[in-house]
């Protein structure tokens, strides 16, 4: 399955739009709205976990030390 890395999730929509488009240089950035109010930001989905841990690498080394490797949910 495929593998995403999340990155943040956070209210402030300025702030969920500046950071999409920071990340959109370390790859593709996935959004999604939560009930919350809250948005997760996540790059991939990566089809291999080295490409995915690649990506995590490149995040956490740009300061976002809290992100983490998130496998797909799969719908039956």
């Amino acid at each position: 399955g495929a593998i995403f890395v999340q990155v943040a999730a956070l209210s402030d929509p300025g702030r969920v739009a500046w950071l999409s488009g920071y990340l959109s240089g370390f790859g593709p950035v996935a959004t999604e709205q939560l009930a919350s109010g809250l948005t997760r930001i996540r790059l991939g989905p990566y089809q291999s976990t080295t490409s995915a841990v690649a990506a995590l690498a490149r995040v956490k080394a740009a300061g976002y030390a809290d992100a983490r490797l998130i496998p797909s949910r799969v719908t039956p």
